[in-house]
């Protein structure tokens, strides 16, 4: 009995330790190059940035979008640069590398009735940034 009071507990840390969050779910989406995996984190409508291409879309749209961009641009890897988490908000930005080339994604999420929305993608040539184009 005595081992099992101490184990109930760890057990239940090592289960909320290990729940994917909105956030991991949307970094693994990234990358594995996954579209559809988006979708469900979007809000009504997402603040795109592709390139040079930028607009406010309906989650739809947006998600054909990405999933083109995805199509052009397959993942070899989604390195994490830095993330932020708010009770309100959060954004991460990482490296995404592609064999066209390499890629800074930033995702900037809001929190809407309990759940976290994606409000905003970019999606920006790692190059062009170097050269101060951005």
């Amino acid at each position: 009995m005595k081992h099992l009071c101490i184990l109930l507990p760890l057990i239940a840390l090592f289960s909320v330790a290990m729940a994917q969050t909105p956030e991991s779910d949307i970094e693994q989406a990234i990358a594995t190059g996954n579209a559809d995996k988006l979708l469900p984190y979007f809000g009504a409508t997402v603040d795109l940035r592709i390139l040079d291409v930028e607009n406010v879309y309906g989650n739809s749209q947006a998600q054909v979008l990405i999933n083109n961009f995805f199509v052009n641009n397959p993942p070899n890897s989604f390195v994490l640069a830095h993330k932020k988490t708010r009770t309100d908000n959060s954004f991460f930005i990482g490296t995404y590398n592609s064999r066209t080339g390499t890629f800074r994604i930033s995702v900037f999420l809001k929190t809407e009735n309990d759940k976290s929305r994606i409000s905003q993608i970019l999606i920006q040539n790692s190059e062009a940034l170097d050269n101060g184009r951005f």
